[in-house]
């Protein structure tokens, strides 16, 4: 069995590496299994993670195109309350019937 890594849709601003297994019979290469994929982008949290998780090889290829310096800045991470909670079925009977009385 082999296993390739392949950079996949490189552009200045992110990257998405693919990992596939592959067998080889009479000189034929047949991917097996399922195929890994993960993207990352051009940014300081990005760079880390292609530099602790890809190999050498790899991220000077993707910095060829990159560069030395971010081209995009961080997303914020939101937080999510996860409090709330989605309406019951009761609820939703309810709300549908105040509708319908508004539009009656």
């Amino acid at each position: 069995m082999v296993k390739k890594t392949t950079i996949d849709m490189l552009t200045q601003d992110n990257v998405s590496i693919k990992k596939q297994n592959y067998v080889v019979q009479e000189g034929e290469e047949y991917a097996i299994g399922d195929t890994w994929r993960k993207a990352y982008a051009n940014t300081l949290k990005g760079r880390i993670a292609l530099q602790e998780e890809m190999s050498v090889a790899i991220v000077g290829e993707v910095y060829i195109v990159w560069g030395n310096i971010p081209t995009m800045e961080e997303v914020p991470e939101t937080e999510v309350d996860n409090s709330i909670q989605p309406p019951n079925i009761e609820e939703r009977i309810a709300a549908l019937e105040e509708v319908l009385m508004m539009i009656i």
